[in-house]
């Protein structure tokens, strides 16, 4: 998948959006379930159904007698892929003994202030070969868990779906095994120490069915334990590429931007003249807004300030390094640095060291770059 710019211009405004990408160290809880917790049974009233917890959530999902039901386990009813009546009919008439849901492992975490979970179960039926392997991702708004999809986590999906629960809990932990293979996949998919799923994807997709690794580490085959283990549960983290959600960089060559003057009362101290320059938003519901502005005092001098408006208790370290980043920037280096073909920004060090996944621009490496050799970025510095 590769995403691009958008540009829009309003009157002699400038309007920027575009897909940044961070990197960061997500803290996260890796647990496998065994025969005293791993059996979900089927369910036929939706009276007996509740959200309340991720493995609830995945019986729900599962025994879902309806459509309209199934719209209820979702964060964004929309995207809901619906069941046509043949399998709602197959799913009532099967016996309650001779269907089973088993949980297999599951991940929590919590990111942008919102606790967040994979769980990965299987389903048996009685005479059909096939068990339904199925990964879901959850958030929990108020007291319900609901199925909720990050963007671009493809590479975490992926792996969290094939590799066996006792490796991915091996591979998480990062310390090494009494398996030669599995520690040299431990090591060779580690950056900083900690668990890259994007290095790991990459190793998934060169193996093929026949393939050592691919056999003895994936559920290709089954998910039977390739080595002796009796961890059930980890903590550790993991190298985490997430995508920024809704962002909006703004430049204000004039006075006519739509809402131009309720931002200038946001910013106005009531003494110096205030022209604002640029802003950035980041967030649909409470964003984050950083306004840049001139303060122009009644001898002309002029001064560059910053207001930040934010109504969060907690930012994480990403969103704190993009304000950052635009507050000591042009915001002119976000649009030299988004993904192009054959221009010459391309060729620069900053475009170069500052690519993410799919070509995109990632703010953590920007500002790593930003912080070690702040020359490079001389033509963009904020006087």
């Amino acid at each position: 998948m590769k995403f691009l710019p958008i540009v829009f211009i309003l009157s002699i405004n400038f309007f920027y959006t575009q897909t940044f990408e961070y990197t960061k160290e997500l803290n996260v809880n890796f647990s496998i379930y065994d025969e005293t917790n791993n059996i979900k049974n089927k369910i036929i009233s939706e009276e007996e159904f509740n959200l309340s917890t991720p493995e609830n959530v995945a019986q729900a999902f599962f025994f879902a007698s309806s459509n309209k039901f199934l719209e209820k386990i979702y964060f964004n009813s929309e995207i809901v892929t619906t069941r046509d009546d043949a399998h709602y009919e197959t799913l009532r008439n099967t016996k309650s003994e001779d269907i089973r849901l088993i949980l297999l492992d599951k991940v929590t975490y919590n990111i942008n202030d919102s606790e967040m979970c994979y769980i990965m179960f299987i389903v048996k039926i009685k005479n059909i070969d096939f068990v339904f392997p199925t990964l879901l991702s959850l958030i929990k708004q108020d007291d319900k868990w609901l199925i909720y999809n990050l963007p671009n986590q493809q590479d975490i999906r992926d792996c969290l779906f094939w590799f066996k629960p006792c490796v991915m809990m091996s591979l998480i932990n990062g310390i090494n095994t009494n398996d030669d293979n599995l520690n040299k996949l431990i090591s060779e998919t580690k950056t900083n120490n900690f668990l890259d799923f994007y290095k790991l994807n990459q190793q998934l997709i060169k193996w093929d069915s026949k393939n050592e690794n691919s056999i003895k580490f994936t559920m290709a085959k089954d998910a039977i334990c390739p080595y002796n283990s009796s961890t059930k549960n980890v903590k550790n983290k993991i190298i985490f590429n997430g995508i920024y959600k809704d962002v909006k960089i703004l430049s204000f060559e004039n006075n006519k931007q739509k809402n131009y003057f309720d931002i200038l009362k946001q910013v106005d101290n009531g003494k110096d003249s205030i022209v604002l320059t640029e802003m950035l938003e980041i967030g649909d519901v409470n964003p984050i807004q950083s306004i840049k502005y001139y303060k122009i005092s009644n001898n002309g001098d002029k001064k560059i300030a910053i207001k930040r408006i934010n109504n969060k208790k907690n930012i994480d370290d990403y969103i704190l390094d993009f304000l950052y980043l635009f507050e000591h920037l042009n915001h002119k280096i976000f649009e030299d640095l988004s993904p192009k073909i054959n221009d010459e920004n391309s060729k620069t060090k900053i475009y170069e060291e500052t690519r993410g996944k799919y070509n995109l621009l990632n703010i953590t490496k920007l500002k790593k770059l930003f912080d070690s050799n702040i020359s490079l970025f001389k033509k963009y510095l904020e006087e």
